[in-house]
Formats: C-alpha cells, structure tokens, sequence
C-alpha cells in the first residue's frame, strides 16, 4: 500500500510479487492481517478472478468475526486481534472498518447491521472518559488509558465514525456518529499535537500520524484542526525524521509493546512470540510515513444516501442495553448545529451531493456477499490507491 500511495505502478516488481505473495498466503484467523490484506489488494486496483475471490473470503471473514453477542458489552460491535471476539480492540476494529469500506469500493458492501452494531461499540467506548477521547479496549481503560494511546484511538475513531456515518443507512446512526464525530474532532482540537510525548515504542507516532492523516482525508476533507494545517505540520515532522538512506526509525526502535505490534505477524513469529524486530520496525515506520505523506484516502463508493433504514434484530436489542445504564453521560441526540464539522458536513453534502437522493443497493443481514459484474474482473492499467480528495476551502 505504501508503494501504490506513492505513486508505484502496480505494475513493479515489488508491488506485483508483494499482491502474489498475499493471494499464495493461507488466510490467517487474524482481523489485522484480513484487513491489511484487503486494503492492499483493492489498492492494487486489479479485478482479477483470483485477487476478488481473496477479497470476498476476507470480507465475509471479518463480518461474521464482529462482535454479535448483545450480552457481551466488552465486544459486541468491535473486532478482536483473531477470531474470538471475547473482548474487542479499537486499533483491531479500526482496521476491519477500514477494509470494509475499501471492499465497498469494488461493489462488495457488509450489512447494514454491521454499521450498527459499530456504532453502539464506539458510543460504550467515548463515554468511558466522556470527553471525546477513545481507549484501547473497554475491560480495564486505567491500564491503556495515557497518551500515546488516547490520541491513537481517538484519531482512528476519526476515520471509522466517518465511514460508519457514510455507509450506514440508518439515519439514528447517521446522527449518533455525527455527535461523536464532533466531541472526537472537538478534542483533538483541544489537545493538538503532532508529536507525542513518548513513553512507549515511537511506532505508536507512526501510527497516530496515520491514524490522524485518515480521518482527515476520508470525506468530508478537513484542511484544518482547529486554526492548525495538520498535513504540513505532519510533512515537516515526517521530513525531519527522516534518515540519509532514505526509510523512518528512531533512537525508540526496539521496545516493544504488544498493543501496536501489527506488522510482527508478517514477520513470520508465532503470536505468543512478540519479538519486534529492528528491520520490521524500519518497513513499519517508512511505511506508515510514507502512507501518510500520500494524502489520499480509499475510493468511497456513493453507497447508503436513498436505502431505507431497517429494522434490526439485535439494535434495540442493544439500545436497551444501553439505556439500562451501561453507558451513561452522553445523549445521542443532543447535536451541536454550530459544530464545525456538523457546518463542513451540511457544506460537503449540498456541493458535492445535492440533497439525499443517490442510489444504492440494499444488503440484508443474512445475504451473501455479491461480487461485483464480471465485466469489472480485468486487469485495469489505471490501478492505485485511489484519487486524491479534493479540498475544502479553509
């Protein structure tokens, strides 16, 4: 993805043998390395039979392994490291919505219910601190509950609040997305930083500088957090780090932390064994760097803006888990309307897409997974990681 973010055709060598070794690989039962390699082959652009055959298995898998038991607050809507969604992760669902929104992308949409069942994940995690911020997982927040940490999850609830508010068809979720869009961008606002005061492995900066660059690009563009040009203060830190020979690694590289550890599976180690190794670190970091100088976000879809919200099984279900007390502090349907983004939001809407009338092919739970026409199924010489969203004017 770093190589096709940067304009590598996916033509080179090291793009096609990297998209060959991906399709060769027997799927793992891990939500990372699902979502990774979804991100990567509909990067790719390719529509080959093989590579959409991979894509399909890969989104079917991280589906069903959401979160689903309504008794289970710790996981219900959020997706573990593998497929035992005893306790769900917000750097792990952060991944699995970001791959379901490229799999939208090439005609391949997850349920409704998947969006609402995401939403209800993110609402239980804001109001653990309640002031706009995300924790790493909703068992022990104290534990996880620092810095690098908060602006990690809370920037990469950024880009996933957006998707969901995007796809989802209900328009509840369309609003409680967009209340806790606003808290999460409100405190980022508050607490600006591009540099982490680091206490841990410096691959959570990489990371949060990602995590940062995602949930602004993903639509509707933010130019701006706050009165801050975040891209050009993310470019001169990025260039500044950046050593002689060309990649990203600092004096931190060699701690460990097992939360961030996501590229130590394609380093060939067993999960139990989290060793982190100084060259995986260094493709970790140039990675992660140079995704973030791309500036460009998946291809989105015009999916969700005319489907009739349905009426799910399991959403009240969960509402009244949550109106029983399990989550407390915050009313989904107090919303702002001086909100920036609410204000960018209407802005975005009325330019870019009229009023709500687009088209869009509804998915009920329990279908299968449609694969786009075959006519799609062809090498396509334009492939890449997707346009570059245009700005919004400041």
């Amino acid at each position: 993805m770093a190589l096709l973010g940067s304009s590598v055709p996916n033509s080179d060598p090291a793009v096609a043998n990297a998209i060959s070794y991906i399709l060769n690989s027997d799927p793992s039962d891990s939500t990372y390395l699902r979502s990774l390699a979804v991100m990567a082959l509909t990067a790719n652009g390719k529509k080959t039979p093989d590579i959409l055959n991979r894509v399909q298995l890969d989104v079917e898998w991280l589906i069903q392994a959401q979160g689903n038991d309504t008794y289970n607050i710790l996981s219900f809507g959020g997706w573990n490291h593998f497929n035992c969604p005893e306790l769900a992760t917000a750097f792990t669902t952060q991944h699995a919505i970001l791959a379901l929104s490229f799999a939208a992308s090439w005609g391949l949409k997850a349920p409704q219910e998947t969006w609402n069942r995401a939403i209800t994940w993110y609402k239980i995690n804001h109001n653990i601190n309640n002031n706009g911020s995300y924790v790493y997982s909703l068992d022990d927040a104290s534990r996880l509950n620092y810095k690098g940490i908060l602006y990690n999850m809370t920037a990469g609830a950024l880009s996933n609040l957006k998707i969901i508010k995007l796809f989802s068809a209900n328009p509840d979720v369309k609003s409680q997305a967009l209340n806790l869009l606003d808290r999460a961008l409100d405190w980022l606002k508050v607490n600006y930083t591009v540099e982490l005061d680091l206490g841990i492995t410096d691959s959570a900066q990489y990371y949060y500088l990602f995590n940062l660059q995602r949930g602004c690009v993903i639509e509707p563009y933010f130019t701006l957090i706050g009165n801050h040009d975040w891209y050009a203060d993310i470019a001169d830190y990025l260039v500044a780090q950046q050593k002689k020979d060309g990649n990203w690694l600092s004096s931190y590289a060699g701690k460990k932390l097992l939360t961030l550890n996501l590229m130590q599976l394609f380093s060939g180690h067993s999960p139990g064994n989290w060793v982190f190794e100084r060259t995986t670190e260094k493709i970790v970091h140039t990675s992660l760097a140079l995704l973030t100088l791309s500036r460009t976000a998946m291809p989105v879809p015009d999916y969700g803006k005319d489907e009739k919200a349905q009426s799910k099984s399991d959403y009240a279900g969960l509402n009244e888990m949550l109106d029983m007390g399990y989550v407390g502090g915050y009313s989904d349907k107090q919303q702002d309307a001086k909100s920036p983004y609410a204000t960018e939001q209407k802005v975005q809407e009325k330019t870019e897409h009229g009023d709500e009338t687009g088209s869009g092919d509804s998915f009920e739970d329990g279908d299968s997974l449609q694969l786009p026409d075959n006519k799609d199924v062809a090498d396509e010489k334009d492939a890449g990681a997707g346009a570059s969203p245009e700005k919004d004017e400041k």
